[in-house]
């Protein structure tokens, strides 16, 4: 009986009710609309964020021994989370230049074979020879030496003047980088900007980019036979991981988390294969957006 009468009490007003769905089914839609943008515009924001970032992690390696930087190269890369690794290797010096009377510094830079400064090198070549050298197109050096010519560069002052690490590096072209992949050889973590606008190529920082197989790898061969410690050289692994799957926009805390986890995880591993304290820059980055 009471069923009946609501069923009858319905029927009768069957407009009224029919209103009332409505208006409940549009109040619905659009509080379920703006809670949609509110979390497409906080994804949107965070990815702004990370996109900033050239490099997630960054550990300095304190060791000569290139078989030792290789093997924690692979052992790091075989972590749960890591999407890549690689080591990179620079080292400041001065060299003599075409009608100048003065040394000018330069920033040696040995990249692998699958580093990813070859992602934004848009005339990337097929391979770096053995002693061959690209410089940055728009830096101060690029138009004062031309393809073919030879650039001598001499470590002693870094390690003994007595017995100096030298080389002759030939020059091939000239390497046209995008930010990301420009950030990454000139060892900036993070994409500087000027005037708001990503724009480090036009910095003209002076880099000499060679093959870390083929001619980093036989300086820092050569010093070790100088000096058991680090000295001149700077070497680092650059590590990128899954952002995917440790990184959640509406849960910010447990990223955090995640990324701290996996830090001290590489740290462990890493130490006694010559891996230093690790930079976290997905950490920084995530607690800033928090």
């Amino acid at each position: 009986m009471p069923l009946a009468y609501a069923f009858k009490h319905v029927y009768r007003s069957w407009k009224l009710f029919l209103a009332l769905l409505i208006g409940i089914t549009l109040a619905c839609a659009f509080f379920a609309g703006i809670d949609i943008k509110a979390n497409a515009t906080a994804k949107q924001a965070l990815d702004q964020q990370l996109s900033t970032i050239a490099v997630d992690m960054k550990a300095n390696i304190d060791t000569l021994e290139t078989t030792k930087m290789q093997q924690a190269r692979d052992e790091i890369l075989n972590i749960e989370g890591v999407n890549d690794t690689e080591i990179i290797s620079s080292a400041w010096t001065q060299i003599e230049v075409p009608n100048q009377d003065w040394p000018y510094p330069v920033r040696i830079v040995g990249i692998t074979d699958n580093s990813h400064v070859y992602d934004g090198w848009f005339n990337r070549p097929d391979e770096i020879g053995e002693n061959e050298t690209y410089l940055v197109e728009g830096s101060w050096l690029a138009d004062k030496f031309s393809e073919g010519d030879t650039i001598q560069v001499n470590f002693s002052e870094y390690i003994y003047e007595e017995s100096p690490i030298s080389l002759n590096l030939t020059v091939k072209g000239l390497a046209q980088l995008d930010d990301k992949a420009y950030s990454i050889a000139s060892g900036s973590t993070w994409m500087r900007t000027m005037t708001g606008t990503v724009e480090l190529s036009k910095l003209g920082e002076d880099l000499l980019i060679v093959s870390w197989e083929k001619t980093t790898q036989k300086i820092l061969d050569e010093a070790k036979k100088l000096t058991s410690r680090v000295g001149f050289i700077d070497t680092n692994l650059l590590i990128y991981l899954d952002r995917d799957a440790l990184i959640n926009a509406w849960d910010v805390d447990s990223s955090i988390n995640n990324i701290r986890i996996l830090r001290n995880q590489i740290e462990n591993e890493g130490a006694p294969l010559g891996l230093g304290t690790v930079q976290n820059n997905l950490e920084w980055a995530l607690t800033a957006f928090q």
